[in-house]
């Protein structure tokens, strides 16, 4: 029986449709909920790389979730070849679905990504992360194991029980022994369950689905309030994401994560992902439309 890992390398595995540069990629079996973003995201991610020209890996992206619908239902993505230059390539991405109109259908969300070859230049970032109280992997509990200790519902039933591709060991937030980190923000070790092999197209979708695992939870954290709050509503509006250096998705990762602003209905959080030496690897940004009270 195929686990989460292998459902998700499946979804990023897209099949030709026969037309040039339009790709298809399943559902979310297991979700019961609508689409998760980090699944249109890693299969928007996926679909640009299948047209990146040879030796040119994605270093930024910028997504809009234009709208929901089932999870499970296949997706079609449509990539258009925008520009092959002699160091960038850019590509844009729609996401779509028929509307059951002949010959209509409906968009569920946008994504351009940039292509890099490789080059040499300038080379700095911050000193690491110095959080000395900051746990590493290999002393917390996987994510199944710490909700299950909690005496108070993080996340509805669907959420906790749902099987996950990924290992997820939170050092720092609300559902966390430590709690939030001193920014209101979440601190989260996490690879994938066993080795994915060396292509760097597949970390990075990868990546970019598990990018969207707990960033809007951010906005939250400073207002003491969950997901689990009643009437609360949290939806992605969008999505931009940097790509700084190689790194590998099936060893541990730290996602360090911290909201920025609410105001106007809206939340806006920041995540970076240090490798285990504490490298800056990739960055992003997610701002979503966040309503508490909002109506059923």
């Amino acid at each position: 029986m195929a686990d989460a890992l292998d459902l998700l390398l499946d979804a990023l595995d897209l099949r030709e449709t026969g037309t040039p540069d339009s790709f298809v990629g399943p559902g979310d079996i297991e979700n019961d909920y609508g689409i998760f973003g980090g699944h249109l995201l890693g299969q928007g991610v996926a679909a640009a790389c299948r047209t990146a020209p040879p030796g040119r890996h994605i270093h930024s992206l910028h997504a809009y979730f234009v709208a929901g619908g089932p999870a499970t239902d296949d997706i079609g993505y449509k990539v258009e070849r925008i520009r092959d230059g002699g160091t960038f390539a850019h590509r844009e991405v729609r996401a779509v679905r028929p509307t059951g109109v002949e010959g209509g259908e409906k968009e569920l969300f946008r994504l351009t990504a940039s292509f890099q070859g490789p080059e040499d230049g300038l080379d700095w970032e911050p000193a690491p992360l110095a959080e000395p109280d900051l746990a590493g992997p290999d002393g917390l509990p996987d994510l199944p194991e710490l909700l299950a200790a909690s005496e108070i519902p993080v996340f509805d039933e669907y959420w906790t029980h749902r099987p996950r591709a990924v290992e997820l060991r939170y050092a720092r937030a609300p559902w966390a022994a430590a709690g939030p980190a001193d920014d209101a923000g979440i601190r989260v070790w996490w690879r994938t369950r066993r080795p994915i092999g060396d292509d760097p197209h597949l970390h990075a979708a990868v990546a970019a689905f598990v990018a969207d695992e707990s960033i809007s939870d951010n906005v939250l954290t400073p207002h003491g309030l969950t997901w689990t709050n009643e009437s609360m509503m949290v939806v992605s509006l969008d999505h931009a994401m940097w790509f700084h250096r190689p790194f590998r998705v099936d060893d541990w990762l730290l996602f360090v994560q911290r909201p920025l602003i609410t105001s106007a209905g809206r939340g806006l959080a920041l995540g970076q992902i240090h490798d285990r030496s504490g490298r800056l690897v990739a960055t992003c940004t997610q701002e979503v439309l966040v309503r508490a009270g909002a109506p059923g």
